[in-house]
This record gives C-alpha cells, sequence and structure tokens, in this order.
C-alpha cells in the first residue's frame, strides 16, 4: 500500500465513495442535472476521444507524471471527467464534488462508457477547501472545469494545490474570460442602443437578459467587492491575474484556446485561429 493510500484510506466508506467532507446540498436542483446528463448522452467516445488524445500528448508534452493518482474538483455532471478519462494518460483518477448526488450523477455517465475501466477510477465527496487534507507532493493533477470562480479566495486554493502536487505535476483549469465578457457586455450596451436609435424595439425579456449579463460582468469582474460569499459564481478571470499568481508561487502558465471536441481532428489536435479571426467570428455571432 502507497503512503497516499494509507493517507486517504479512513476516509473510504460502504458505499465505496471517499467522504472527504459532508455532502452540500445545492440550489440548483438535482432534475436539472439529470436533465444536462440526458443531453450530453448523444456524447459518443468517438467524439471525445479527439479530446483526449490532445490531453494527452499535452501532458505528455509537459512532463507530467502518469503514475497519478489525479483529482477532479467539482464533476458536476462529469462532462470533464469523461474528457480526462478519455486521454487515458493516468494510472488512477479521482473525481470529486461538494456533493454526492452529483458525485453519483458522473458515476453513472462514466459508467455508460464501455471504454473506461472501473478500476482506474474512484469517487469521492469533497469541499474544495478541503484538499488539504490530500498528502503533500502526492498529486500528478488537479482539474478544475469551471469551478475555480466558486472560491472566493481562489488564489489561496490554488496555492494549497500546488503544495499537493508531485514533481511536474499541473493545475488544469477551465474558467471565465473576464475580456471575453467585457466585450461581449460592450456589444450588448452599443446593440440596445443602436436599436433605440433606429426606431427599432427589443423585447423587454431580451433586455432583461442582455442587462443580467452585463451586471454579473461587473460583479464578477471586479475583484475588490468585499462580500462574494453569498454568490454561487464569484469571479471572471484576467489572464494577468493568472501570471503574477503563477510567477508568485513559482509555476510556469500555460493558456490554452477554447475548442470543443467537434473541433479536433482524429488526431486529438485543435485548430490554429489567430486573433483576428477569433475576434471577427466573435462579432459576426453577435449580429446573430
Amino acid at each position: 500500500m502507497t503512503l497516499f493510500e494509507k493517507n486517504i484510506k479512513k476516509y473510504r466508506h460502504e458505499d465505496g465513495i471517499y467522504h472527504f467532507s459532508e455532502s452540500k446540498n445545492y440550489e440548483i436542483a438535482e432534475e436539472y442535472y439529470e436533465k444536462f446528463l440526458r443531453n450530453n448522452q448523444n456524447i459518443s467516445y468517438d467524439m471525445l476521444s479527439p479530446v483526449g488524445k490532445h490531453l494527452s500528448l499535452k501532458f505528455e508534452e509537459l512532463g507530467v507524471p502518469k503514475n497519478g493518482p489525479v483529482f477532479e474538483i467539482g464533476c458536476g455532471a462529469g462532462q470533464g471527467s469523461r474528457k480526462v478519462l478519455a486521454s487515458g494518460y493516468f494510472a488512477e483518477y479521482f473525481f470529486t464534488d461538494a456533493s454526492k448526488e452529483l458525485v453519483l450523477i458522473t458515476k453513472r455517465s462514466v459508467d455508460s462508457y464501455h471504454e473506461f475501466s472501473d478500476e482506474k477510477v474512484r469517487y469521492g465527496v469533497m469541499l474544495g477547501e478541503d484538499t488539504s487534507l490530500l498528502p503533500d507532493n502526492s498529486i500528478s493533477a488537479f482539474f478544475l472545469f469551471a469551478t475555480l470562480h466558486h472560491f472566493v479566495d481562489w488564489q489561496y486554493h490554488l496555492s494549497i494545490l500546488a503544495h499537493k502536487l508531485s514533481k511536474n505535476g499541473i493545475i488544469f483549469c477551465t474558467d471565465p474570460c473576464l475580456e471575453f465578457a467585457m466585450m461581449i457586455s460592450l456589444l450588448f450596451i452599443s446593440f440596445e442602443k443602436r436599436m433605440s436609435s433606429k426606431k427599432n424595439s427589443l423585447k423587454p425579456s431580451d433586455i432583461k437578459t442582455m442587462n443580467a449579463y452585463v451586471q454579473a460582468t461587473k460583479f464578477r469582474g471586479n475583484p475588490h467587492i468585499e462580500d462574494k460569499s453569498k454568490q454561487e459564481d464569484k469571479h471572471m478571470f484576467r489572464a494577468d491575474a493568472f501570471y503574477r499568481f503563477a510567477q508568485g508561487n513559482n509555476l510556469k502558465l500555460h493558456l490554452f484556446p477554447n475548442s470543443t471536441p467537434g473541433n479536433f481532428d482524429v488526431d486529438g489536435v485543435p485548430p490554429k485561429i489567430n486573433f483576428y479571426t477569433f475576434i471577427r467570428n466573435l462579432l459576426m455571432n453577435s449580429q446573430h
């Protein structure tokens, strides 16, 4: 038994799940996630495989240790979990969430693919703040798919994860970009004014939706608001904030472009896209 196994053995309950924390009840109904899971069941393994190949190539390039274990923090309905599993890179996978119900939904999602090995996968109930319970220098990778913005003090949380990483380990995050949200907000504001100047009225529901997005950007993009603890979504991140954090914690930072499974070729290579093309596509899409 490894030192890591000895440290976490006490958290394993009779239900086969590791209970590092008390399960948290979410305000969003479980039925919402069940519906989300059903809507994503049409994502075949053939669609996940190119993403997995790309992740595997990137892990290999960065020299990430394969012997694991790896942890996903906030697995939700398992959409990110399946991509990580499709890489086939690591020896052992832990998928955790603050809610046991969501952990079980992820388990059902993973179990629906015969390509994934049960022997490699474990599940746990864990608040992100309780990653401090894990042994230092023992984790090959942490995955946070749209999770980091839920933490009030995200820098402190990332610093804890950094101490848990083994040599050449990584913290892999996907999260909202403030620059993108500000651009969309400005487009919403200018669009409403443009329509009004041409005496074309928008539906009140459309105006309400656009205003809500603008207000959310203002709230989540402002790091100086003192009490964000009562809001589920707390941050939108600037790239330079991550650069400063990485520099202060002796970490190397790599930024990757947004891509969906359908955008990868069969060899796992994401599309080449420059900034001009990105902005052009964004403006074109906003006009619809």
